[in-house]
């Protein structure tokens, strides 16, 4: 009977565990220094904001990716790179705006539809632009923690925001 109850207890506690990618969704979520963009730029609501992909992430399920343009639908897990990067961005001191995760119309092949891509338009509170003089340094950061497509002003069609993108 003893062996039940702690098998029982031990089994509870790992199906009930919070994982590394939902406590990291939930943080960020929570943090006053992390503003989440509620539609995408084509104004299409469809249930992947980056907020509701950050919502689904924190409660354990898989994050909708946008069905409109080039975007195919379905279905994908945050990659736990990009929300580790995400975090150590915001502990670092930055303000920053999410404007797509998993949602929205990009390039076919774009990374954003497999979770593993982030779109931020805003740091410190002020717009990403050439002028913004902090959107190189939090691509650096992006780079140190291991993406490897890193896109912002200069970039064509990214003129209004920064994006990295892990393999």
């Amino acid at each position: 009977m003893k062996n039940l109850l702690l098998f029982l207890l031990l089994a509870s506690s790992v199906l009930f565990a919070e994982t590394e990618r939902q406590r990291l969704a939930r943080e960020l979520l929570n943090d006053p220094n992390v503003r989440f963009q509620r539609f995408h730029p084509s104004r299409v609501n469809d249930g992947a904001s980056a907020w509701e992909n950050l919502e689904d992430a924190s409660k354990g399920k898989k994050s909708k990716v946008s069905r409109y343009g080039n975007a195919p639908g379905g279905l994908v897990h945050l990659d736990i790179r990009l929300l580790r990067a995400l975090k150590k961005v915001v502990d670092s001191g930055y303000k920053i705006r999410i404007s797509s995760i998993a949602g929205a119309s990009h390039s076919r092949q774009s990374r954003h539809y497999k979770g593993k891509a982030v779109d931020i338009n805003t740091i410190n509170n002020r717009p990403v632009s050439w002028k913004n003089p902090y959107y190189r340094r939090v691509l650096r950061l992006f780079k140190e923690m291991g993406a490897t497509e890193l896109l912002g002003p200069g970039d064509v069609g990214h003129s209004a925001h920064i994006h990295a993108a892990w393999p």
